[in-house]
Order: structure tokens, then C-alpha cells, then sequence
């Protein structure tokens, strides 16, 4: 019985490089969305009030 000194990768389990580039793209695209979140995350985060129409240093109307 021959002892295998070095084994080949089947090409089963090698992916082919149109395989591989599209992996490489979705690795890309996904990296890109959570740029996109931190990015929004960093810039809308300051002064959430403002952004609900009320200004931070205004007192309240008072109650009748």
C-alpha cells in the first residue's frame, strides 16, 4: 500500500477565480456597507434633537 507523501487538492475544493473574485466582491461590498453605517452612525449622532425639530437650549412653553 503506496504512502502519499504530498497530496494534491482535488479541484473540488479549489474554488476557480471567477469564484474567488466574486467572493473578493462581496467581502468588498459587505466592508463598504459598514463604512456606510459608521459613517452615518459618526455623523448623525451628535445633537439627535436637532434632527427631531427641537433646539437643545430652549426652555419649555409653560403648562396652563
Amino acid at each position: 500500500m503506496p504512502i502519499e507523501t504530498e497530496t494534491v487538492p482535488s479541484t473540488e475544493t479549489v474554488p476557480s477565480p471567477r469564484a474567488r473574485r466574486r467572493f473578493y466582491a462581496a467581502l468588498a461590498l459587505f466592508f463598504s456597507w459598514i463604512a456606510f453605517l459608521a459613517f452615518l452612525a459618526l455623523t448623525d449622532a451628535h445633537r439627535p434633537m436637532e434632527r427631531a425639530g427641537v433646539e437643545p437650549g430652549l426652555e419649555r412653553p409653560a403648562a396652563d
